[in-house]
């Protein structure tokens, strides 16, 4: 899976990120429960715990 910035797309584009992804759906859903991770524990070192 590759992440970019929105807004690389035009400026309609600011302040979301654009998912790629050529894989199985297993490979995908792997991907999206570590990003998932990732951004718990982003949010968790920033003090906004959900």
């Amino acid at each position: 899976m590759a992440v970019i910035p929105g807004n690389a797309f035009g400026p309609g584009g600011e302040g979301f990120v654009r998912a790629c992804y050529a894989a199985s759906m297993k490979d995908i859903a792997e991907a999206v429960a570590r990003l998932d991770n990732f951004l718990t524990n982003l949010r968790r070192k920033q003090g906004r715990e959900e």
